[in-house]
């Protein structure tokens, strides 16, 4: 038999270094740890710089248009995104996470509509041209780039992205 089926589902780890340790035919051992911490010091300063906001974002683009309609499977997927990151996501449990459903569709289940209202829909449109002009205003900073710690090209670079709302408190409020 060319293929074996997995016996087991493995549980999410509780942090990345031990994600790291638990990698097979490992051979340096401090290298994992140092990995690990660098994923923590991350996750702690990409939390302190958005101000504790968590975005997560749940697919539904592969929907039938503007005729599709949220189910209560779909809907209640998006809403748990929360609870999951708080077990599973070192460092957000005092977070804001705001779970985020970008979809064509504009009509919901009766059974999604309990769900949904701790969820922001985000219409797939309005996503996409979002998304664009987001990366055209990142690249225009760019082109100026000259080297990692210039303080006055990031103040610059925050600017612009503030000033489209692809900041974490700004896509908050929007």
């Amino acid at each position: 038999m060319a293929f074996k089926k997995p016996t087991s589902h493995t549980a999410v780890p509780e942090s990345p270094d031990r994600l790291f340790r638990d990698l097979p035919r490992r051979k340096h051992p401090s290298l994992f740890d140092h990995q690990g911490q660098v994923l923590r010091n991350y996750v702690t300063s990409a939390l302190e710089a958005s101000g504790n906001i968590v975005f997560v974002f749940e697919d539904h683009a592969n929907a039938k248009g503007e005729s599709s309609v949220i189910d209560a499977t779909k809907a209640r997927q998006a809403a748990s995104h929360p609870d999951w990151m708080r077990d599973h996501v070192p460092g957000s449990a005092g977070a804001s996470i705001q779970p985020v459903l970008v979809t064509p569709a504009k009509k919901a289940k009766e059974g999604a509509l309990p769900h949904l209202g701790r969820v922001a829909l985000w219409d797939l449109n309005d996503f996409r041209d979002w998304a664009e002009q987001a990366l055209v205003t990142i690249r225009t900073p760019r082109r100026d780039f000259r080297e990692p710690g210039d303080l006055a090209w990031r103040a610059q670079a925050a600017e612009a992205l503030v000033e489209i709302r692809a900041d974490a408190p700004g896509l908050r409020a929007w």
